[in-house]
């Protein structure tokens, strides 16, 4: 079994991709974090 991870669903509208694709979290990651999947909300 792998252990890969994927992302299943669909592509968001363009209003939301406009809103969050390119943005800058890295001063939401601790320095040297290497998890390759992270989920940030933004509230």
């Amino acid at each position: 079994m792998s252990k890969s991870k994927e992302f299943v669903g669909i592509i968001a509208p363009d209003e939301i991709r406009d809103k969050y694709v390119g943005g800058i979290v890295s001063d939401l990651f601790a320095p040297g974090n290497s998890n390759p999947i992270m989920y940030v909300m933004n509230e």
